[in-house]
């Protein structure tokens, strides 16, 4: 899977699932994901992907943008 399309399913996550639009280069905040949506949108990814994130992986200061968490899921996919 591409990083593109990483990108594109985590858009299409946050969308379906919170009714958040998220772009690139724009925190997950401004975007309107406040602790508890990014919460919801890593369980999306777990259930859309299979995987299951390590602990020491979903701290917050490490997952302030949409590309944090493409990131995150490259590392698992």
């Amino acid at each position: 899977m591409t990083k593109k399309q990483m990108w594109e399913e985590v858009k299409k996550i946050a969308e379906s699932e919170l009714g958040v639009e998220l772009s690139e280069g724009t925190t997950l905040q401004e975007c309107g994901l406040d602790s508890l949506s990014l919460v919801g949108l890593l369980a999306g990814l777990e259930d859309t992907f299979l995987i299951s994130f390590r602990d020491e992986d979903l701290m917050p200061e490490n997952l302030k943008t949409a590309d944090d968490i493409v990131g995150l899921l490259e590392k698992y996919l």
